[in-house]
């Protein structure tokens, strides 16, 4: 996260002098996720609020769902996670996803949902946000076999959330969960 931070800074810069509406927001929100990953969240929240206000008041859902999706992340790599608060964020994002038919990033919002009601201890829904994620990832070609990797050595499949939302019992990245890892 500390080498994604220089190019967030100037975009963010870019953004301030060009003052293009949501722009600015957007970069403010990328620092403020870099920041919250590197455990250095800002006690005001940095610029999620800011960017979710410009996003609903521009009718941006996409834009909306990303800054939900990254305020989650970003909270759940805090000293002490709102898992309400992180599940909630996950949900918008996951409707708003789904509403605009991006499937790749849903994925990633049902994985993430998936770990947020495991820590609120609601398995049955985890389970299912899993089994939801898996499906749509078999269905959209997300998930292949790999040849060398077993579960407990891959990466996340689309990008690689903090250990608290993507924990060690995840199946491969690459591996449908429930589906063998080639050897």
């Amino acid at each position: 996260p500390s080498a994604a931070r220089p190019p967030f800074e100037r975009a963010h810069e870019l953004a301030v002098m060009s003052n293009i509406p949501l722009t600015r927001e957007l970069a403010q929100t990328w620092l403020t996720s870099v920041a919250a990953r590197m455990g250095e969240l800002p006690n005001d929240g940095g610029g999620w609020g800011a960017a979710l206000g410009t996003a609903r008041r521009i009718g941006d859902p996409l834009q909306e769902a990303t800054i939900h999706q990254q305020r989650a992340l970003g909270m759940a790599a805090g000293a002490n996670p709102d898992w309400p608060a992180i599940l909630d964020d996950l949900e918008r994002a996951a409707a708003l996803f789904e509403a605009s038919e991006v499937r790749p990033a849903l994925v990633r919002t049902l994985r993430g949902q998936a770990r947020a009601l495991d820590a609120l201890d609601r398995r049955q829904d985890a389970a299912a946000a899993r089994a939801h994620a898996a499906e749509l990832g078999r269905a959209i070609s997300c998930w292949r076999a790999t040849s060398s990797r077993t579960p407990a050595d891959t990466t996340a499949a689309f990008s690689d959330p903090p250990a608290r939302l993507v924990g060690a019992d995840q199946t491969s990245a690459r591996t449908a969960p429930g589906e063998p890892s080639s050897p």
